[in-house]
């Protein structure tokens, strides 16, 4: 049972080595950190710190790591409330983070061993990592990280928020009364920002997915972060450090492709409105962030482009204006887009959005009240068509009779009144 387990793991394997090769025959192989001449490496009882200098005109992927302070800028043009905006931040505040651990769960036994993080210092930018060589040594490793981390105030991470800094701050926690606090950073995380703008797209959100599919970052010989563990705990037994070597570099790889991505991630924000380096696609996806932001006139701006296109994405961006110029106070503008849209409207659910949108505008800013019946009937018939489509038995009560019975009212009403008035000038 166990040489069948090992065939298959072995099997495994070759089929990685072998994908790896495929793929960096494709691109460039990025520069391995630790191999760097500008590495440098000091030890103490229980820890190892690795740092390693890179130029600003070194490029990882298709970014250069000195674009980082012209993204930072671009910040200085976008909404001040967009959760990956650094208009109040310098590049040098920022802390591209990451962490190698144990195992990916929360439990007692999971230990953190290796803090990376790199940041623009010194007209450079440094890449730090703080291994921790004996487990006993877990306050050691943590007097070093915050060391080294001063003057930062701004996490980057990819999944951070979720699992590198909680587990952080868990570790920490054993040993707060032996060390000081941990420092108080803000924190953007990379990860959410690219499945709003990728999700749809690419098959994985991962890392190492968005570094081949948007960052041309193609890495060869890099140890996968699974097997980070396991090469861990051969070196606890061994004591031999190029058995974690590899680690290290994955490391420092990873936060590098995070300065690169925060860069690519603020040029899109910062220039959907213009055709470079931005798909229509993915312009969409900037308007839709924009406007869940309730930036209106941003979220418009990249609707509009998209609509004045012949993209498939020109009917969904013509509805999307049309929410934007609703917001805006726009409502005849609003009106037009979504009637010019509804013919060519299919998909149930999002005819059904825009008849209502259409039927209230009808009824509350121009008082046709016929013309919002018309319209919420439509919408009615459009959610019961949903419900057929999915093949299940339709509620009992549809969201759209309470309008209709009003507006039913309403029209009843005003005609009773008509009538009263037509027989009152027949007699008088």
């Amino acid at each position: 049972m166990w040489d069948e387990r090992a065939g298959l793991l072995q099997e495994r394997l070759a089929r990685y080595r072998a994908h790896l090769v495929e793929v960096g025959q494709h691109g460039e192989r990025p520069p391995v950190p630790l191999q760097s001449p500008a590495a440098t490496a000091e030890s103490s009882p229980g820890v190892t710190t690795v740092e390693s200098r890179f130029p600003l005109t070194h490029r990882h992927g298709r970014y250069c790591l000195g674009q980082l302070a012209d993204a930072v800028s671009a910040w200085q043009s976008v909404a001040a409330n967009h959760p990956l905006s650094a208009s109040d931040l310098s590049a040098e505040s920022l802390l591209f983070f990451d962490t190698e651990t144990t195992g990916l769960h929360y439990g007692a036994g999971t230990l953190v061993f290796l803090l990376g993080y790199a940041r623009l210092l010194d007209g450079a930018i440094i890449v730090r990592q703080h291994f921790l060589t004996s487990p006993a040594a877990e306050k050691d490793l943590y007097e070093a990280f915050t060391d080294g981390v001063r003057g930062g105030q701004h996490l980057v991470t990819y999944n951070g928020k979720s699992f590198d800094w909680p587990l952080v701050r868990s570790r920490h926690a054993l040993l707060r009364r032996e060390l000081p606090d941990l420092p108080h950073f803000g924190h953007f995380d990379l990860l959410s920002a690219c499945r709003r703008l990728w999700g749809g797209e690419l098959a994985s959100c991962s890392l190492g997915a968005v570094e081949r599919a948007k960052l041309d970052v193609v890495r060869v010989d890099d140890l996968a972060g699974a097997l980070a563990p396991g090469r861990y705990f051969a070196y606890l037994r061994g004591q031999d450090f190029e058995t974690v070597r590899p680690v290290l570099a994955h490391n420092a790889l990873d936060v590098l492709s995070l300065v690169t991505l925060y860069i690519h991630l603020s040029q899109l924000m910062a220039g959907y409105r213009r055709g470079e380096g931005i798909s229509n696609r993915e312009r969409m996806a900037v308007s839709r962030w924009y406007e869940s932001l309730g930036d209106w006139a941003r979220a418009g701006e990249g609707y509009q482009i998209v609509a004045e296109s012949e993209d498939p994405c020109q009917l969904a961006a013509r509805v999307g204006l049309g929410r934007c110029l609703k917001r805006r106070g726009d409502w005849q503008g609003a009106l037009t887009i979504w009637e010019a849209c509804l013919p060519y409207l299919n998909l149930a659910p999002a005819r059904e959005a825009v008849l209502v949108e259409v039927a209230k505008i009808y009824e509350h800013r121009l008082g046709d009240d016929e013309k919002a019946y018309a319209y919420a009937r439509q919408a009615s018939e459009a959610w019961r068509t949903k419900w057929r489509a999915l093949r299940r038995p339709a509620p009992s009560a549809c969201p759209h009779d309470r309008r209709l019975a009003r507006l039913q009212e309403k029209i009843c009403r005003r005609r009773v009144k008509q009538e009263d008035f037509s027989r009152a000038m027949d007699n008088g």
